[in-house]
């Protein structure tokens, strides 16, 4: 156990997925079936070219393998090009936008979605799943979509790589043209491994309300014969999936946590090794590849593991709820006697002591910044300058990504006051100093459910925002 809390907690380190594997998770709402039954028009109003400019900047966005020569054929820079609000049945909206009569995105509130006629126009847009052909009858009655009725290539030679909850695509085996779009309902993986279930969450499917809107032209399904070229850079599956490294027997996978993470990791370099395009960073390593490759009924989570470990191992105390009781590897972890019981709460911080303290940010361009050091979380602070004037300052911005004269800027126009950059003696960066008390006016309209005040510590010469609970992750 200590030797994969080793393997693991380093590539958790390296790849910055500590919040997200110790944290919740909340999945976007899904919009299935959104054309199933008539829906009501609201609006239809024409893009002005900033507009259109701003959707084609989404698009390359929120699909990895569009190109900007595949964007224009989404979002052509000249035709008419409209949006149409619409009420589904269910009561919610979206808008459709259709380059000259022509449906080509769907949006919701979480994301962007394409029309079959989007990938008729760029067939590798998303992930494309092959179903039998007269599967797409039972699909547009209204039936799910179930892993028996998807053509799964032998040994998965070709077959895409992709996670749970991947916009994807569907064609039949007579015809390369797609004529399903809906969010993967399980990973590759999984599709390869079990043998049944829902596979796909259906959004939009040719025949449907959307594709009979009398405002648009008539959409008929091509007929492509070809099979549609796999996206350039996506992994592919190849090989013998169910022997996917020299240490599984009899297609089982290894029960003990070093030998699953060992499993995945072989797994991806037997089956993805020579299309990987290296090198490959150790975060899309383990979220990309290795998580894709675990078994459902298997987790690489530490949290997870360690409670599988106590569970399968009986270590949970008979003499205390709430208390385990330490085998050799724990012991050795926590640096106490083997048999000591000790409680969850001290199990779980001795593990996560062990590992080294990283961050990972997202921008809203889409960057991913890792840290590998525990950032210090933006401070407030209000101070009292001579005649009695007082000013806000705030600190360790910029290791969060802000651009201080930027956000000087901003902050003058909002707070209609000087604001300006300065750094106090021996301080190692700059703050954002503001003229006023504008922590309470401003600060605590983010969205902080929580009472927020101030407070002085003792013998402290200036004054501290105080918010109820843990706010950095929620502020940052």
């Amino acid at each position: 156990m200590a030797n994969v809390l080793a393997q693991v907690l380093g590539i958790i380190h390296d790849s910055g997925e500590l919040r997200a594997s110790l944290g919740t998770e909340t999945n976007p709402k899904q919009y299935t079936r959104m054309f199933a039954k008539p829906y009501k028009l609201k609006s239809n109003n024409a893009l002005k070219n900033s507009e259109k400019k701003h959707l084609a900047q989404r698009v390359q966005d929120e699909f990895p393998f569009a190109t900007e020569e595949k964007v224009k054929e989404i979002v052509p820079q000249k035709g008419s090009y409209t949006c149409m609000k619409l009420v589904l049945h269910s009561g919610d909206f979206v808008n459709v936008y259709a380059s000259d009569g022509v449906p080509m995105l769907i949006e919701t509130p979480e994301r962007l979605v394409p029309t079959v006629c989007a990938l008729w126009k760029v067939p590798d847009l998303v992930p494309m799943l092959t179903i039998h052909a007269p599967v797409l009858a039972k699909i547009q009655n209204g039936a799910p979509l179930y892993l028996p009725g998807v053509s799964l290539p032998a040994q998965g030679a070709g077959f895409p790589v992709f996670q749970c909850g991947t916009m994807m695509g569907a064609r039949t085996e007579d015809n390369a043209a797609a004529c399903i779009v809906g969010s993967a309902a399980m990973s590759s993986a999984d599709m390869l491994l079990r043998a049944s279930g829902v596979c796909l969450d259906t959004l939009h499917v040719y025949g449907d309300a959307l594709c009979k809107e009398q405002k648009f032209s008539r959409i008929e399904r091509p007929t492509l014969a070809a099979p549609v070229p796999r996206p350039p850079g996506a992994g592919h599956l190849a090989g013998n999936f169910q022997q996917p490294c020299e240490t599984s027997h009899d297609d089982e996978v290894p029960a003990d946590m070093d030998e699953l993470l060992k499993w995945c990791l072989l797994s991806f370099l037997k089956l993805e090794g020579k299309r990987a395009e290296l090198p490959l960073k150790t975060n899309l390593l383990y979220k990309n590849h290795l998580q894709a490759l675990c078994p459902p009924d298997r987790s690489l989570d530490v949290r997870a593991a360690l409670t599988d470990y106590v569970k399968r191992r009986a270590l949970s105390s008979p003499a205390a709820r709430g208390l385990v009781t330490l085998d050799a590897a724990l012991a050795a972890v926590m640096s106490r006697p083997e048999k000591e019981a000790v409680k969850w709460d001290a199990l779980m911080a001795a593990v996560q002591s062990k590992m080294t303290a990283s961050t990972e940010m997202t921008f809203a361009d889409g960057t991913v910044k890792l840290t590998k050091t525990k950032l210090e979380p933006i401070k407030m602070t209000v101070s009292v300058r001579s005649g009695n004037k007082k000013v806000t300052l705030v600190s360790n911005l910029e290791s969060f990504g802000f651009n201080l004269q930027a956000l000087a800027h901003v902050c003058q126009l909002g707070i209609a006051a000087s604001c300006g950059i300065t750094r106090a003696p021996g301080a190692k960066s700059d703050q954002l100093m503001l003229q006023g008390d504008q922590a309470l006016a401003h600060v605590c309209q983010l969205g902080i459910a929580a009472s927020c005040g101030l407070t002085r510590a003792p013998g402290a010469k200036s004054d501290q925002l105080m918010l109820q609970g843990d706010q950095v992750r929620a502020t940052s």
